[in-house]
């Protein structure tokens, strides 16, 4: 059976072993590919130069790497071009001038460097090479008559100087090895690494063959690439075989990895699985190899047969190991032709699509649908020339047509992929390349009825979810899972729906999450239900992944909602969680005080995050349960906590029959506030004084009660509360000082008299402004001793209460005297016991005698001494300068006063002048006028009534002006009365100096001349 028969039949083999291809499709003609669907404009061509050949004949040859063009052309020249910078050629070389010279290939490395050309003249072969920076190629000798056909550039040793190990095949099947160095004029390496075996035409047909023997199959292309670990794997295409060999081992060291890889002879069945044969012909075999940019998926290979494209991708890291070299090829299928007749002559690669040229036409092929999706023409002429080129680096496809040079411009050839790998039920690499919400939704829903038809009601669950908008709607699909009985298959949409609801959707989201809720506590009421009502591995399982899902959706939930269906399943540890996720603290300490964890709840309010409102709002359970670590708890917050509102936990402490542990506890912390804080707050003290009081020992309390004073000597506590607090407890020494405080002199001697006479006397020594109750206070006491004296007869204990009843009249300082005890004392006391209180008082009145009559004979000097002085003052005299200013007018005293001092009529019958004894002078109406002008009220009044009495009284004399002899009476006294009001002191030392201080500096007589000198 020939190999084309094995094809048809479907048992066309690879190598020696079975296929593993998958079921390929013939490429259909244009018409039905492009039909319904716009894909004529992914392709079209584009002129770069018209004539890049410059008039130098036809090109036949081409090489384009790294936006560098180098063609040959039919007069035997190499032209290089840098496309990225312009079309005028860089360097311009004729190679021969031979009529005959033919260009055999022209291969260029994928940097751009190095140029290597195949050049046949007279029937034999030569290899020139040409580097970027030399202006004239170099024969390489050694490659004489070697037909090169087809060159594998090194991935890694490639540079700018250096070719790296080239692996170089010929028309005549050789395999050889060659390095080149810019700086060297030899080959660095050149040797044989195998030959290819003869090629088979047919059953009974014989291998091809010259005068100098058989010959080998024509090497068509070639490829190498590195493997992980430092091996190789290369690709050899003739006409009818496709050799795959690798290596994951580095080779031996001083073995070159080419040389390794051929040690073993090719297209021997003994060596493994290597070769894949295919019916070719002569024109044909050529290999392409496209490497997507990025690396983002695997390298692809196409190799162009009689029979079809066969297509595969290059794995370097297979996912079981490698048993032969095949197994590199992923994805191998044969894309055939339907027209055999018409074969292309040749095959570009780009993502998705093969380019066929044909003599008059390109027909562009998907990949993977196998179809054609675009034919562009050619128009052709006898005689033409054309052929293509792919620069890897760019990924463009060059086209020469005669002395042209073209580009097949590619237009986002990926933007209908989508939907070809849908076509195909290839859904994840539809989803990969869909570009909208639009596309992902319906590859999503394909592939969701896909899985729902074949009872993958899970997988079908996940991808209904993930359509965003669209049929079906939500009510559909959760419909069509219950009624399937897939409740865990419904979990999954309602999952997948809520990760790809958009931030917009919040009402689904919350209604999704609600119904995801619900459905997780009936898991977990199923799974306890099945262990018999003990948590077992799955309860635990299921109540993690429940919480989980509390903490992701916590903003997405209805916090009411969910707390109440949470609480209605009983799942209050889910509840307090879920508070804790939402940082509703108060709900989670509500929950843990419930449940007496106070321990819990303590470490909740710990935390920075939690308000300090909730420890005022927790304080009376948390003290309840645990006062120690509560008021620790307290004691650590900053900035501290207000103990006012601390006081409801804290008053019950107060009362008699609280809990010693807790009531210790709460003095703790008031102590604290006041020792610490400086709290000045009286509720603070007085449950300071109330906490106190429960002590037997009153040594702290009065210790507080002095010590709670502010900076003016008043209690920080309310005395009134003090003072009933002390007396339920029975603390009568704070009581006696607390009557004190209050003013309750004889209620504090009243209530010291009840257990401490010597307290009683330090009480009346209070009142220090108040000798009368100082007095009435030793009496009480002294009233209270003398009670207490025992009846006569008792001997020594009636001597002894006389002595201390001498001692108090010694204490009370004089207060009060033994004459003011006698009549306390019953009638059989002897008057002998107080002989010597009776002397001393004795003594201190004769001493008050004394002194006194020492004060009246002071008194009786002083008034003498009076008498004299105001006697002296009515003979006392000045001189005064008449041209001496008055103090007020400033103008002389023998002149007239400036102006009118005084109102009109006003005047007459003054003094002109008047000396105080101060030195200052004022004419009599400047001084009538100035103290006018400081009085206010009914002395003003008063003064200006004498003023006018005065001077209707004199005139009403003859003269208006007289001697003082003759002044009449009526008139002297009316003028003593006015100098009584004026001149019983100097106006500006005087009292009158305080009506000054009211007086305006602008007077309003002044204001007209004040406002003239405002800006």
């Amino acid at each position: 059976m020939s190999l084309l028969e094995e094809w048809e039949s479907g048992t066309l083999s690879w190598g020696v072993a079975a296929p593993g291809s998958s079921q390929s499709a013939p490429v259909a003609s244009a018409e039905a590919s492009t039909a319904g669907r716009s894909t004529a404009d992914f392709f079209s061509l584009s002129t770069v130069e018209r004539q890049i050949s410059r008039g130098r004949g036809q090109i036949t040859a081409i090489a384009a790497a790294n936006d560098t063009v180098v063609v040959g052309t039919s007069r035997g020249f190499v032209i290089r071009y840098d496309i990225a910078q312009s079309t005028t050629p860089v360097i311009e070389v004729e190679l021969s001038k031979a009529s005959d010279a033919q260009f055999g290939g022209i291969f260029l490395d994928p940097s751009g460097h190095h140029v290597l050309v195949n050049l046949r003249v007279s029937g034999s072969s030569e290899l020139h090479y040409l580097h970027s920076k030399w202006k004239k190629p170099r024969l390489l000798s050694k490659l004489k008559g070697t037909d090169v056909t087809a060159i594998a550039w090194h991935p890694k040793d490639t540079n700018a100087v250096s070719t790296g190990p080239m692996l170089v095949g010929s028309e005549t099947g050789g395999l050889h090895e060659l390095a080149l160095e810019e700086r060297e004029r030899k080959e660095k390496t050149w040797r044989l690494l195998a030959d290819l075996p003869a090629p088979q035409l047919g059953p009974g047909m014989p291998a091809a063959s010259s005068s100098t023997g058989p010959l080998g199959s024509p090497v068509r292309g070639l490829h190498q690439q590195e493997l992980p670990g430092g091996g190789i794997l290369v690709l050899v295409s003739t006409p009818a075989r496709l050799y795959v060999l690798a290596s994951q081992q580095p080779p031996p060291d001083g073995t070159s990895s080419l040389e390794a890889l051929f040690a073993a002879p090719l297209g021997d069945p003994r060596t493994g699985n290597n070769f894949i044969d295919m019916p070719g012909g002569v024109g044909l075999g050529q290999l392409q190899v496209f490497v997507p940019p990025g690396a983002s998926a695997l390298p692809r290979f196409a190799w162009l047969t009689q029979q079809g494209v066969f297509q595969g991708a290059l794995q370097p890291r297979p996912a079981s190991a490698p048993r032969t070299p095949l197994d590199f090829l992923e994805d191998r299928s044969l894309l055939p032709f339907q027209d055999r007749a018409n074969q292309p002559c040749d095959i570009a690669m780009t993502q998705f699509h093969y380019i066929l040229m044909h003599p008059d036409s390109l027909r562009m092929v998907n990949r993977v649908s196998q179809k054609n999706v675009q034919t562009l023409s050619l128009a052709s002429a006898p005689g033409s020339t054309q052929g293509m080129t792919t620069d890897a680096a760019s990924t463009t496809v060059y086209l020469y047509k005669d002395e042209a040079l073209l580009e097949v411009a590619i237009d986002d050839e990926e933007r209908s992929m989508w939907r070809t790998f849908l076509d195909r039920g290839d859904f994840p690499n539809a989803f990969r390349h869909c570009r909208s919400q639009a596309q992902r939704d319906q590859v999503s829903l394909a592939e969701a009825d896909a899985a729902f038809d074949n009872g993958e009601f899970k997988a079908a669950a996940a991808l209904y979810g993930r359509i965003a908008k669209g049929p079906p709607s939500f009510e559909e699909v959760a419909l069509k899972l219950v009624e399937a009985g897939a409740s865990d298959a419904l979990q999954t949409f309602l999952q997948t729906r809520l990760e790809n609801l958009s931030s917009d959707d919040k009402v689904q989201a919350t209604m999704v999450a609600t119904w995801l809720t619900e459905l997780w506590l009936d898991r977990i009421n199923r799974a306890l239900l099945e262990e018999g009502g003990e948590a077992g591995e799955e309860h635990q399982s299921l109540t993690a992944q429940l919480r989980a899902f509390l903490a992701k959706y916590v903003e997405t939930l209805d916090a009411h909602t969910t707390s109440a269906l949470l609480a209605s399943y009983g799942r209050i540890d889910d509840l307090v969680h879920f508070a804790t996720c939402r940082q509703d603290s108060e709900t989670v300490l509500e929950h843990l005080v419930q449940q007496g964890q106070a321990h819990r709840a303590l470490a909740v309010l710990r935390r920075p995050s939690t308000s300090p409102e909730l420890h005022y709002k927790f304080a009376p359970a948390l003290m309840a349960q645990v006062p120690g670590e509560a008021v620790e708890a307290w004691l650590a917050v900053q900035p501290p906590l207000d103990p006012q509102r601390l006081l409801p936990a804290l008053l019950r402490y107060g009362e008699p029959h609280s809990a010693p542990r807790g009531r210790a506890q709460a003095l703790r912390y008031v102590q604290h506030c006041l020792n610490h804080l400086g709290t000045t707050d009286q509720p603070v003290h007085n449950l300071a004084v109330a906490l106190l009081s429960l002590d037997v020992d009153e040594t702290e309390l009065m210790d507080h009660l002095n010590a709670a004073k502010d900076s003016l000597g008043s209690p920080l506590y309310s005395p009134q509360f003090a003072l009933r607090v002390a007396r339920q407890q029975g603390r009568r020494q704070a009581s006696v000082a607390l009557l004190c405080q209050l003013g309750l002199f004889e209620d504090a001697v009243e209530e010291a008299l009840g257990f401490d006479v010597e307290l009683a006397m330090v009480m009346a020594n209070r009142p220090q402004d108040e000798p009368s109750l100082q007095r009435k206070l030793w009496l009480s006491i002294a009233k209270y001793m003398i009670a207490q004296q025992p009846q006569k007869g008792a001997g020594s204990q009636a001597d002894q209460s006389i002595k201390r009843i001498n001692e108090l009249l010694r204490e009370a300082g004089g207060l009060i005297n033994i004459e003011d005890i006698l009549p306390l004392f019953p009638d059989f006391v002897q008057i002998d016991d107080f002989k010597e209180a009776i002397c001393q008082s004795l003594e201190e009145y004769n001493q008050q005698i004394e002194q006194l009559k020492t004060e009246m004979d002071d008194a009786t000097r002083i008034a003498d001494a009076l008498r004299r002085d105001l006697a002296s003052i009515g003979r006392r005299t000045a001189t005064l300068d008449l041209a001496a200013p008055c103090a007020r007018c400033k103008r002389p005293l023998s002149a007239s006063p400036a102006g009118k001092p005084l109102p009109h009529g006003l005047g007459p019958g003054l003094p002109p002048f008047y000396l105080f004894p101060t030195g200052n002078c004022f004419h009599g109406a400047c001084l009538a006028a100035e103290v006018l002008s400081l009085v206010r009220g009914p002395k003003l009044d008063c003064i200006m009534q004498l003023l006018q009495a005065l001077s209707s009284e004199v005139e009403i004399q003859v003269g208006g002006i007289m001697a003082p002899g003759q002044l009449p009476s009526k008139l002297v006294d009316l003028r003593k009365a006015v100098e009584k009001e004026i001149a019983y002191e100097d106006p500006f030392c005087g009292e009158f100096l305080l009506g000054h201080v009211q007086r305006p500096f602008i007077l309003p007589a002044e204001e007209k001349e004040a406002r003239s000198w405002a800006l």
